[in-house]
């Protein structure tokens, strides 16, 4: 069974690469996926681990004057790698403790051998609700009527069904909210595993940069792990801060006029995929 890992990232986030891959290779020294870091121009390299950095901006001729967007770098990641099975991470999922390998194959050998498993989340707690698969018993299925139901933390994905749900212009905000609604048009079935708590797959900062600033707990982690960053370059983040008024009123109107736009697209999908829906597990 071969897969490989999606290390979504940009440019942008450099710092986080060695604290990531000096955890990935410390707590997961078994890992056999072949290792694609979504860079837009930098080269990178970490000892003993087979990194492809993928400098799509580069490799596409993108004008350096201009910034890709966070699906078009997504795009053009998937489009080099050459497995069907993909696990998609992201450069802040910092990993805590070690990778139960054994139960991570486990995982891929189901969404391998299985073609009605499209996707399946590596933490339990993402589960929407405790409702148990009919079909397998050791999953809960996604609730498609969920927020966030194709949101972006650890999972093994099939890759054609990723790229399905990627638009070009959007942001990793913005794919988060839009490809739910796009993933709820189509034949999907979307898993967590449950396996308790106690006993996980892996267990990871979910989210170690929040609006370009650290979150808290990585200083734990990291000097737990002797890894040395420089804090104040970025600073942490403190929930509830606002954006600026002008700022504000600036992304409402943004969300109006995509909210608008993606409203004709999902009437589409759902006409042309309500039928094929009746093949899906349902809820």
């Amino acid at each position: 069974m071969t897969y490989s890992i999606l290390v979504n990232t940009c440019d942008n986030f450099e710092d986080c690469w060695d604290p990531f891959f000096k955890l990935l290779s410390k707590y997961w020294p078994d890992c056999k996926g072949k290792i694609y870091l979504n860079t837009e121009y930098k080269d990178y390299s970490y000892p003993g681990l087979d990194i492809m950095p993928v400098k799509g901006c580069e490799r596409n001729n993108f004008p350096r004057d201009k910034r890709a967007t966070w699906s078009q770098c997504l795009i053009w990641a998937l489009d080099i790698i050459d497995t069907d099975i993909v696990l998609y991470m992201q450069e802040d999922y910092f990993l805590k403790k070690g990778v139960n390998n054994v139960l991570f194959e486990n995982e891929l050998k189901q969404i391998s051998d299985n073609d009605n498993i499209q996707r399946i989340y590596l933490l339990s707690s993402l589960s929407n609700n405790k409702k148990r698969s009919l079909r397998y018993s050791q999953y809960y299925l996604d609730n498609r009527n969920c927020d966030y139901y194709a949101h972006t933390q650890a999972a093994l994905w099939k890759k054609n069904a990723l790229i399905s749900l990627i638009k070009t212009d959007e942001s990793g905000w913005d794919f988060e909210k839009y490809a739910t609604c796009r993933a709820r048009m189509f034949p999907y079935n979307f898993y967590s595993v449950s396996y308790s708590q106690e006993n996980p797959i892996m267990e990871y900062v979910m989210t170690g940069i929040v609006k370009g600033k650290w979150f808290p707990e990585c200083v734990e982690v990291f000097k737990k792990n002797e890894i040395l960053v420089d804090f104040s370059k970025r600073g942490f983040y403190i929930g509830g801060l606002k954006n600026p008024f002008c700022r504000r009123v600036r992304n409402g109107f943004y969300t109006i006029i995509k909210n608008f736009v993606n409203d004709f697209i999902l009437i589409y999908l759902y006409f042309k995929f309500y039928k094929k829906r009746c093949i899906c597990e349902k809820n």
